[in-house]
């Protein structure tokens, strides 16, 4: 199935990819689409995450510019190429299994610091990561009241976040954290989850984007389509042509590298230290308000190396694509957490296809952070109970 998908994906590229024959290519987009959808694990946070941010910030925007615009499909099939990849290489990592219990008192502190620190600028942001990788961990599939209340706790503290902590920025990251917290839930409650109504509820998503306020009027088009949803992908699809005008940068592309292995490093201790590439962007291409206003731009999934390095930019795509796989593999295989660790990473694949490569770690490194003081706290607490051990299995 996944090599026929990709067959499927590299024909319809060099057949269709550049010529202006939307019927044509939105037929082959969807039966892509169709086909990506039956590779989706539905019961893998990570897999589900992805493909609803495929079916939000690529699918959808495809069929939308290419419609209204006649922007090219060339975008939608290299991502989808790129997907494809991903979701393949991360096919056998399910669920992540571990004992509740051990798990429940670490989430009601991460539960608590979200509450709390909802109240003190930024310092939930730490503990985010934290509760979305404990509370999966702490759901039990045999008791569904005890699930459901630790779920009340999770979407409790999630909507203290949202009215006093969230400041109005990110709804995308927002948003992953609570969709993936209502799968984990679905998950463990064996409440099936359709992956084709799943996609088809982020397609219509973004669709009732183009028709709110004034309906299917030219004014609600015209704004909808410069949406954050919708606009980033017909802005992606030019910089596949941008190589004619600028020429290869390939420190350009070094910078976003450095960024995006880096992006933890303060700017009060590193002056120099890249921007990534949304506000670089601006900088560069853009008026000088938007950049001091600190304004940004998304890439979606793999079009900042295009940006930088035109059709080369599609094996370093794929290679930080691969990079992050192997991240994800270590997290999950890791013995820390049982692999809980993992759901992290899903709570932000929202990020990576809206965002790009420096967006997804720019976003990940304050949840991961937050997980060092409980990792730390366990591996205390592990060493002393093997020291304990046999003193009492002596004593005994």
């Amino acid at each position: 199935m996944e090599a026929l998908t990709f067959l499927l994906i590299g024909a319809a590229l060099v057949l269709f990819g550049s010529i202006e024959a939307y019927l044509i290519n939105a037929t082959i987009a969807t039966f892509i689409f169709i086909l990506i959808t039956k590779t989706v694990e539905k019961n893998s946070l990570i897999h589900m995450m992805f493909f609803l941010g495929f079916a939000i910030f690529i699918y959808a925007p495809a069929l939308i510019n290419g419609y209204y615009l006649d922007t090219s499909f060339e975008l939608y099939y290299l991502t989808s190429f790129a997907a494809l990849f991903f979701i393949t290489r991360t096919k056998e990592l399910g669920p992540p299994q571990g004992n509740p219990k051990k798990y429940r008192f670490l989430f009601f502190i991460a539960s608590f610091g979200v509450a709390a620190g909802s109240f003190y600028e930024g310092l939930s942001l730490f503990f985010l990561g934290p509760m979305i990788a404990f509370f999966p961990a702490s759901l039990n599939p045999h008791r569904r009241t005890d699930s459901f209340l630790t779920a009340v706790i999770f979407f409790g503290a999630f909507t203290v976040y949202v009215i006093y902590g969230w400041s109005g920025f990110g709804r995308t990251v927002t948003a992953g954290y609570a969709i993936t917290g209502l799968l984990a839930f679905c998950i463990t409650a064996k409440i099936n989850i359709n992956k084709f109504m799943f996609g088809a509820a982020g397609f219509l998503g973004t669709l009732l984007l183009v028709s709110r306020k004034d309906g299917f009027s030219e004014l609600s088009i015209a704004r909808s389509i410069d949406d954050s949803a919708i606009g980033p992908y017909r802005l992606a699809s030019t910089f596949i042509d941008t190589m004619e005008t600028r020429g290869f940068d390939f420190p350009g592309l070094l910078d976003q590298l450095v960024f995006s292995a880096f992006s933890f490093v303060p700017r009060e201790i590193w002056p120099t230290k890249p921007f990534g590439f949304g506000f670089q962007y601006v900088v560069e291409n853009m008026d000088s308000y938007l950049a001091e206003a600190g304004h940004s731009i998304a890439s979606t999934l793999i079009a900042d190396h295009f940006y930088y390095i035109g059709w080369l930019g599609f094996a370093s795509s794929l290679l930080i694509l691969f990079i992050i796989t192997v991240m994800i593999k270590i997290f999950y295989r890791e013995k820390l957490f049982d692999g809980h660790v993992t759901s992290i990473f899903a709570a932000n694949m929202l990020v990576l296809v809206w965002g790009g490569m420096t967006s997804f770690s720019a976003r990940m490194i304050y949840p991961l952070l937050g997980m060092l003081p409980f990792a730390v706290l366990t591996y205390i607490f592990q060493k002393r109970r093997v020291k304990i051990s046999p003193s009492i299995s002596n004593f005994s």
